[in-house]
């Protein structure tokens, strides 16, 4: 059963990193970025390190908010 698992989870891994190289916009490609965080979280999760996945969450939250401040910092670029 952990084979399965794991194969789906490496399968998730590949295609998140294939939609990273060829992603048309910056936020297919952020967004990608957020797959494959949630995927080494998962991962990180079943091995049993809680201390580092919970870090790599926040990271990936903090990326996620950081990403909404800047495309809406663009749509306001003249204005003060």
């Amino acid at each position: 059963m952990k084979e399965i698992i794991l194969f789906v989870i490496v399968l998730s891994i590949v295609m998140a990193l294939w939609r990273v190289y060829t992603g048309p916009t910056v936020a297919d490609r952020l967004l990608s970025l957020q797959v494959l965080g949630t995927t080494g979280v998962v991962l990180l999760a079943l091995e049993k390190a809680y201390t580092v996945a919970l870090s790599l969450a926040i990271l990936s939250v903090v990326l996620a908010i950081a990403y909404r401040f800047f495309v809406e910092g663009q749509k306001d670029v003249g204005a003060f």
